[in-house]
């Protein structure tokens, strides 16, 4: 998230005040194509939703504009959203966890799910602010993030470990810069189709509800499946109206 002022406004009591504007970055993953693209979402959408989940959800809405609503949320038609409000990453002490959103597997409707530990400001660390992953993969991958730099890697050598392991394992793999990697991940539970299983970050923290895992990070009866890891050290910008 970037923010930056603009011209100096005058309030109705005559005195001025810088205005600022605030953009954010989407990162797009479709699994099928393997196409991976960055967005940016304009000041306008955080006027009216202001951020975190009501952005989450305007992406979903968003989405499903263009796909159908009542498709298999098994299926490549779902989306699956990681999300952070504006304060995340700043040092503010608030807004440090993280939201996921999709159609949730268990119940067939809208469902999201919030979590903490460092995997939410990490992923502001690296430059974006939302992670829209849709498709489907030929074969288990997960999603480096490091920075600006984002690929899709083979996972089929994490399939069957539990959360803390694939943790541990990723984070040996890619070493320890431009930071440690943190990690999104699920376990057996939704490599075996169970469609209320969770998603944990870091190998301990979770988004319990709605049956996450399943759709939006693995998808063991189809052969695909995305995990997510994140080293990065880029600092987002805050507004400071009260600075020059």
């Amino acid at each position: 998230m970037h923010a930056r002022a603009t011209n100096d406004k005058i309030t109705r009591g005559g005195a001025t005040k810088k205005e600022f504007i605030i953009e954010a970055k989407l990162l797009r993953v479709n699994l099928t194509t393997g196409e991976i693209k960055t967005e940016i979402i304009p000041h306008a959408l955080f006027e009216r939703w202001v951020g975190g989940s009501g952005i989450n959800d305007w992406i979903l809405w968003e989405h499903f504009q263009r796909h159908d609503i009542m498709c298999d949320p098994r299926g490549p038609d779902n989306i699956f959203i990681f999300g952070v409000g504006p304060v995340a990453g700043t040092g503010s002490g608030i807004g440090v966890k993280g939201r996921i959103t999709f159609k949730s597997p268990e119940y067939g409707h809208f469902a999201d799910s919030a979590g903490g530990g460092k995997f939410p400001y990490m992923v502001r660390f690296t430059g974006y602010d939302y992670i829209a992953v849709t498709g489907k993969a030929p074969k288990p991958v997960y999603l480096h993030i490091c920075n600006d730099e984002v690929t899709i890697c083979d996972a089929s050598h994490l399939w069957g470990k539990t959360t803390s392991e694939t943790h541990d394992q990723l984070r040996v793999e890619l070493g320890n810069y431009p930071s440690e990697a943190f990690t999104l991940t699920v376990g057996p539970g939704a490599e075996n189709g169970v469609g209320m299983s969770g998603v944990v970050s870091d190998g301990w923290r979770i988004y319990a509800r709605g049956g996450g895992a399943f759709r939006g990070l693995q998808l063991a009866p189809e052969q695909r499946e995305v995990r997510i890891a994140i080293p990065g050290h880029a600092l987002p910008r805050a507004p400071r109206p009260n600075r020059k």
